[in-house]
């Protein structure tokens, strides 16, 4: 399908370095693609001295990832002394599967999910979810982080009822599910 990462996907071995992109995302279709200022899925390789910044908007009415730098990293890629300072606004939807269970979208500041290393990057910015979505100030996924940080700031409020709070199991989160290192903060 259509995307409006920089690079949809990348299979196989990857290597993109010193690269530095102004993005400006707005998706108000439906998709089904995740979304990052680079890189909407990558599999294996390495991001090197690659910066973003910009404005990501994506709407729509079903749930999806929305990351800073990559949306989906595996387990084989490494992001080395890389950023994210890019405002990302969630007006995307839910998705409710038949047992009435419901999976919320998720943004994050630099990578989404999947289980990538991380070392020596930031991420900075606005996060902000106008619906129930969950929010990583850097990381969602099971990444290994060492060296790093964020300064983003995160603002969710739900436009679409009445709550003034979260609903019970959205996540709003720093590093998400990933081993960090004593030198990574925020």
């Amino acid at each position: 399908g259509n995307s409006e990462s920089f690079i949809p996907e990348l299979s196989g071995f990857s290597y993109v370095s010193s690269l530095v992109l102004n993005v400006d995302v707005n998706i108000d279709d439906t998709t089904n693609e995740n979304i990052g200022g680079l890189v909407g899925n990558m599999t294996i390789g390495q991001i090197y001295a690659v910066g973003v910044s910009g404005n990501i908007e994506v709407g729509g009415t079903t749930a999806i990832t929305v990351a800073g730098l990559v949306a989906n990293a595996g387990a084989n890629v490494t992001v080395r002394d890389s950023y994210a300072v890019a405002d990302i606004l969630y007006r995307a939807g839910t998705k409710e599967a038949e047992d009435g269970s419901i999976t919320y979208g998720s943004m994050s500041g630099l990578v989404g999910s999947g289980s990538a290393s991380i070392y020596g990057s930031f991420s900075g910015g606005r996060l902000t979810s106008y619906i129930d979505a969950n929010i990583y100030a850097f990381s969602q996924g099971s990444h290994t982080i060492r060296n790093s940080y964020t300064y983003a700031t995160l603002d969710w409020n739900d436009h679409t009822s009445e709550e003034t709070e979260p609903a019970e199991k959205i996540k709003i989160s720093v590093f998400g599910s990933a081993t960090v290192g004593d030198d990574s903060y925020y």
